[in-house]
């Protein structure tokens, strides 16, 4: 997925990037191709005669599992429709949806440390990829290519038409915020959140599993007494239950993050299991982040010590060398983050600012670090 420049609208004094859909329309077309075919194939033999009992799952399967990778592609990945650098107020912007038409307004100018191009290695494949770098350490990444060309052609565009010199101005980001709750006591702040999987979500998991299940199922014809099948079939089961355990287990579960006077905790609330908790003292806290990307839809919050920012950075940038691997390695174990998968970008924003406001209240501190 990548942010493709609208052309500059002068007259409002903003730059839009709106997102491209192309790829994933590609790739929905074709699964919806190969799915199309092979589904109703699937459901033919099961009504034909001399097919024995294993082919009609095999393609039944097939196309169930890529016409349901094709919609997962086109409503799964949720990323904001539109970026918007509002020069004449000094604001950065978001819509979260295609149907949306209200605006958020994310941070000020005042935030934004520049614009940059980095080569991103994955599964042995690189990329050129353009970030916006914020003050505190934040990376959001808005556009990746294969070619180094166009990664500085896109550069090179959003920084001409982008006035970072209008600095802006703070904006309150807590209200109207539909994604958590903030309460506030004598001596002690909290931010809740609820774990949302919508009905949707659950569907499609479940049809994926299924589908895997019947593919495996099917190919027992020619495979019978192959123990690597009885392997997939065992470790398909294992998923299901997982993800049936993991389903039960977020009903009704809230994350809670509460800030005292000394220190932050994390911890959840109803489920069977309470998961992840934690505690460190505000003193340690020198950075509260949340990167954003087209590619890996980043859910985390990050709590970052100094060393833990400086690190980040490094491998956020591609700067970290070979013999610091292992250290690196290590010290991300340790980072202390909160999953905030379940909240839209612009909440995530509003999270990572509401906990930064309230350590600032805490402590007194401004400014480095966005705290």
């Amino acid at each position: 997925m990548n942010y493709k420049i609208l052309e500059n609208d002068r007259v409002k004094g903003r730059v839009i990037l709106k997102r491209s859909r192309g790829l994933e329309l590609f790739l929905s077309i074709i699964l919806y191709m190969f799915g199309g075919c092979m589904l109703p194939i699937g459901i033919l033999l099961f009504f034909a005669p001399d097919t024995g009992k294993y082919l009609p799952f095999f393609f039944t399967g097939f196309g169930m599992l890529m016409i349901t990778g094709g919609i997962m592609l086109n409503t799964q990945i949720k990323i904001p429709e539109y970026l918007i650098f509002d020069n004449v107020n000094g604001q950065f912007r978001l819509i979260e949806g295609k149907k949306d038409t209200k605006e958020f307004s994310a941070f000020p100018y005042s935030h934004i440390a520049g614009f940059h191009t980095r080569i991103h290695r994955s599964n042995r494949s690189s990329f050129h990829v353009v970030e916006m770098e914020k003050k505190d350490g934040a990376f959001w990444t808005i556009y990746s290519s294969a070619s180094e060309k166009k990664a500085k052609n896109f550069l090179d565009e959003l920084a001409k038409l982008v006035d970072l010199k209008n600095q802006g101005r703070e904006q309150s980001l807590e209200k109207g915020s539909t994604g958590f709750d903030v309460t506030r006591e004598q001596g002690k702040s909290a931010i809740q959140w609820k774990k949302r999987f919508g009905a949707l979500s659950y569907l499609f998991s479940f049809t994926v599993i299924a589908s895997m299940g019947m593919i495996i199922y099917g190919i027992l014809e020619k495979e019978e007494g192959n123990i690597g099948v009885y392997i997939a079939a065992g470790f398909i089961i294992l998923i299901s239950l997982l993800f049936l355990f993991n389903m039960i287990n977020g009903i009704g579960k809230v994350s809670v993050v509460e800030i005292t006077d000394n220190a932050l905790s994390f911890y959840s609330k109803g489920g069977i299991f309470k998961g992840n908790s934690f505690s460190l003292p505000l003193k340690d806290i020198e950075s509260v982040l949340f990167n954003f990307s087209t590619s890996q839809m980043d859910s985390t919050i990050y709590l970052l010590r100094a060393e833990e920012k400086a690190l980040l950075q490094k491998i956020k940038r591609g700067t970290i060398s070979l013999d610091q691997i292992i250290t690196a390695l290590s010290l991300m174990m340790k980072i202390k983050k909160l999953d905030a998968g379940s909240l839209a970008t612009g909440d995530k924003i509003r999270l990572e600012n509401s906990i930064q406001e309230l350590i600032r209240e805490k402590t007194g501190r401004d400014g480095a670090g966005g705290m």
